[in-house]
């Protein structure tokens, strides 16, 4: 049985801060997550955050968020302001990348 067999289902979390205020989040919303969601991917889990839930105040201080739109990708990569779907798509594909090499390490 191969290695790469074994591997378990590589699955990352990619969670959006916003305010339901601001122009810039709803345009980032509309031109950029909405249309990164609608192509669902198995090994790639949304998120969306309203920063004015209390719910999410936990995640706000544990990544230091101070801006928004703001995206955390696997719990380790922040991005802030507006980016582009080819510049999250290619961050989203490194740390599913970074995830199957660490989690192929543990294996062996």
């Amino acid at each position: 049985m191969s290695r790469k067999a074994s591997t378990p289902n590589i699955r990352i979390v990619v969670e959006y801060f916003y305010n339901p205020d601001s122009i810039e989040c709803k345009n980032f919303m509309n031109l950029v997550v909405k249309p990164l969601m609608r192509n669902p991917r198995k090994d790639v889990e949304w998120k969306i955050n309203n920063i004015f839930d209390p719910k999410v105040k936990k995640e706000i201080e544990e990544y230091k968020i101070d801006a928004v739109p703001a995206l955390i990708i696997n719990k380790n990569r922040t991005l802030i302001g507006f980016n582009r779907q080819e510049t999250i798509n290619s961050i989203i594909e490194e740390e599913i990348e970074k995830e199957r090499k660490r989690r192929e390490v543990k294996l062996e």
